[in-house]
């Protein structure tokens, strides 16, 4: 098994998000310690969306002293390659489930759902998530790919998700067995971040952190007005370019964290913080809530700013208990990856003839598409993607990622 590595494939965004990276990074680091595991995130980064996620050196930095990525996969042929040095493939955590994402991204669909994977190989879902309840599902999720998911997770060996909703969706839709389990990013003690944060050199206390996802014009005003309130400076550091490193320490150091992104409350809850979490009920609140009941704390999540001060929204626990369940919460998961890492890799009829289904399905489509715009269209995104990661020097590329952030932050802000 040591001589063989386990390959990891994640959303994308632990190029440029940091609970994205921390969650990559605890799944690896757990493989190494725990089980003796080698294994490596498929650097998909051409495959996938290629400018889109353009590297930041405070990733880059963190991910070069942590982690270990495979060599760029540009194309799918690259992708099953992976096939022949695999002992199992892993997809998750983070929203590899979540259809409307997956079906945004370039050659990533199915991808998520491992189907390059060789029928001889294991398949793994470790705390993947359909980021949504069953009734978002269905309105999100047409019929063609229902069938398409139900296939696709009938060859899985073993499935954990990330959402208690999660557990549902895979039973009474999917037809296949699912187990809840919480995010990676509690599978590590937490002195392993406070050790990483304290590579950080700023000190935040006494500050009032704000980490928010979306660019919203009246997010400064309002701002303004929870630093009155809770009388504190605030600092914003999504759009900084900080380190992962002096993320972490913001967060740890700062007296209150206000955030929408579903791992800045999980670090507020590992490091212990008191926090304030919006939540975007048609992004799905599903992530947050099923944490929170996991980890026996009163749910006070507010869809707007008004609620700060219409009531009392923000998580005070009792971080002892809290603790508590995080420790049995990560000792079941990792009882999870043990039985799905160790167990004997069967090939069941039934999963053969998924498979079947998977391989005809697949060669339909490319005979649907198999036209000349089709094929020009891919030859040239091929090599765009290998100019501008293997050619182009830092300078342009920089220019580029400059260009890119700028038209995309006002499409955000519009």
């Amino acid at each position: 098994m040591n001589k063989k590595n386990a390959y990891i494939i994640n959303c994308g965004y632990e190029r440029i998000n940091y609970g994205a990276v921390i969650t990559a990074f605890a799944l690896q680091k757990i493989l190494k310690d725990n089980f003796g595991i080698a294994s490596q995130n498929i650097d998909m980064t051409p495959f996938l969306n290629g400018v889109k996620f353009l590297r930041k050196k405070g990733f880059d930095n963190f991910k070069d002293k942590y982690m270990n990525f495979s060599d760029k996969i540009y194309n799918k042929k690259e992708l099953y390659a992976l096939n022949n040095n695999a002992y199992c493939f892993i997809t998750g955590s983070d929203q590899v489930f979540r259809i409307p994402f997956v079906q945004s991204i370039n050659n990533g669909y199915e991808t998520f759902f491992l189907d390059f994977v060789d029928i001889n190989t294991k398949k793994i879902a470790v705390a993947a998530s359909l980021g949504v309840e069953k009734e978002q599902f269905l309105q999100e999720v047409d019929s063609a790919t229902l069938e398409k998911m139900r296939h696709s997770f009938a060859t899985f060996d073993y499935i954990s998700v990330r959402e208690k909703s999660g557990v549902d969706i895979c039973r009474d839709i999917l037809n296949v067995e699912a187990k809840w389990i919480i995010d990676p990013v509690f599978w590590l003690d937490k002195a392993i971040y406070t050790s990483i944060a304290s590579e950080a050199k700023k000190n935040y206390s006494g500050k009032i952190i704000s980490y928010f996802l979306s660019c919203d014009k009246s997010l400064s005003k309002e701002l303004k007005k929870i630093s009155k309130k809770y009388g504190g400076e605030i600092i914003q550091i999504f759009f900084s370019d900080m380190s992962v490193e002096e993320w972490l320490n913001a967060v740890n150091s700062c007296k209150l964290f206000i955030t929408n992104s579903f791992h800045g409350m999980c670090f507020a809850i590992i490091f212990n913080k008191p926090f304030i979490c919006m939540v975007n009920p048609a992004a799905g609140k599903a992530r947050n809530t099923s944490v929170l009941e996991m980890l026996g704390i009163e749910n006070k999540l507010i869809t707007s700013f008004n609620e700060i001060f219409e009531k009392d929204c923000v998580f005070q626990y009792d971080f002892d208990k809290v603790n508590e369940n995080i420790s049995l919460a990560r000792n079941e998961a990792i009882r999870f990856l043990k039985e799905a890492i160790s167990s004997e890799h069967i090939v069941t009829k039934d999963k053969l003839e998924h498979a079947l289904w998977i391989a005809r399905n697949r060669i339909l489509e490319c005979e649907k598409e198999d036209t000349i715009k089709w094929k020009l269209k891919h030859i040239l995104w091929y090599k765009w993607t290998r100019i501008y990661h293997e050619y182009l020097p830092i300078p342009l590329k920089i220019i580029i990622s400059f260009v890119y952030k700028k038209i995309n932050r006002r499409k955000k802000c519009k």
